[in-house]
């Protein structure tokens, strides 16, 4: 009696202890590529990679009832010059991580504060990439879905990229989640990747 009580205590004994080593170790390889590309970075065809780009004053009742309603959608470019001219064609791309300045969702957080701030209110990134415009996923790895390379063809030294932003209720619908007036401020940071 003894010895098949043994049994199930020498197969649990076992068990636990293949768990907790499978549980405990393991490899992570990491790749990458890095590229001698010396392409600069211009706002709306300025003088900086840096700047603002003003919003229009809209109606607070665009974004009424939340349900992802938009308004004040704005064009700007960013226009990369001194590319190193190359044999083939590559993709680039402004690539938006995750901020102290954007949200969960991919949205940019409304920056203004106090009695003057809008609420329930956020910014949204969209990128052109020929007719279609895609919302960016702010703050999702660079092999989201969301973010599409410009190519720069062969032998060029330049190109445009094209975006925009736009004001978004992202909340739920409902009257509750209404915006309130109010001024709104983001900030995005970015960094061009290549493909």
């Amino acid at each position: 009696m003894k010895s098949l009580l043994l049994v199930p205590v020498v197969i649990t004994a076992i068990s636990l202890v293949n768990t907790a080593n499978a549980a405990t170790n393991g490899t992570v390889n990491f790749s990458g590529k890095l590229n001698d590309q010396t392409c600069q970075v211009v706002l709306n065809n300025g003088s900086s990679a840096s700047g603002t780009v003003q919003l229009p004053t809209v109606s607070k009742e665009l974004l009424t009832s939340g349900g992802g309603r938009t308004a004040g959608k704005t064009p700007f470019t960013l226009t990369l010059t001194g590319c190193k001219a190359s044999s083939t064609s590559f993709g680039v791309t402004a690539y938006f991580p995750a901020t102290a300045y954007t949200d969960s969702g991919g949205f940019l957080k409304n920056l203004e504060t106090g009695t003057t701030a809008a609420e329930r209110v956020v910014l949204e990134i969209l990128q052109k990439n020929g007719t279609t415009e895609t919302p960016l996923r702010i703050g999702k790895p660079i092999t989201d879905a969301s973010y599409k390379y410009t190519i720069v063809a062969a032998g060029a030294t330049s190109v445009t990229m094209y975006y925009a932003v736009r004001y978004k209720n992202g909340w739920a619908s409902g009257s509750q989640y209404d915006t309130t007036p109010g001024k709104v401020k983001g900030i995005a940071i970015y960094e061009l990747a290549y493909q």
